[in-house]
């Protein structure tokens, strides 16, 4: 989702999230790369909006844990 919300309307020119594998939920680290003439700001807003989204109004469907979950098991076992 953060790919879609910044790099395809060409806010910014990547994006990568890193959860934090503790043994309580905790923190995700999410950054996004901005050219230099493009606006910072509205990098950090359309990140903090699509953050928003899927805590508020639209949660991560089944199909999208589905995908995630065999890189996070990858990077725990490794």
């Amino acid at each position: 989702r953060l790919y879609t919300a910044i790099v395809e309307p060409k806010i910014g020119a990547s994006v990568s999230a890193f959860p934090f594998q503790l043994r309580e939920p905790g923190m995700l680290l999410a950054v996004a790369n901005v050219r230099k003439e493009d606006d910072v700001y509205a990098g950090r807003d359309a990140m903090l909006a699509a953050i928003d989204t899927l805590l508020t109004t639209a949660p991560a469907t089944a199909a999208e844990v589905e995908r995630a979950r065999p890189a996070l098991l990858k990077q725990i076992a490794l």
